[in-house]
């Protein structure tokens, strides 16, 4: 029960960050004179939050089921190569939940 509540509460901080991201950026287009340079800059940051949470994104579609954990180590220390290199060698680990 308490792992589907930390999951439902991932999931909800997950999407908080996507909105505020995407708000943000859109902000950013509608209050700049040059459209063409800002859309640039918004295909970059959505483009560079994809990778940043590649390893997050992967253990949700494999359902892995340490996929919580991963999306924590993603975020906090994601930031590092490292980090980031950890998230993603678990993330693709053989640790998959069945169908």
């Amino acid at each position: 029960m308490f792992k589907t509540m930390f999951k439902k509460c991932l999931n909800a901080i997950v999407w908080f960050l996507v909105i505020m991201v995407g708000g943000a950026s859109l902000l950013v287009i509608i209050n700049s004179g040059d459209a063409g340079q800002n859309t640039a800059a918004l295909i970059f940051a959505a483009v560079a939050f994809v990778l940043y949470f590649l390893p997050t994104i992967i253990a949700a579609k494999r359902r892995h089921q340490n996929d919580a954990s991963i999306f924590v180590i993603n975020l906090f220390l994601g930031w590092t190569f490292l980090g980031w290199v950890v998230a993603l060698a678990w993330s693709c680990s053989t640790k998959a939940e069945s169908a």
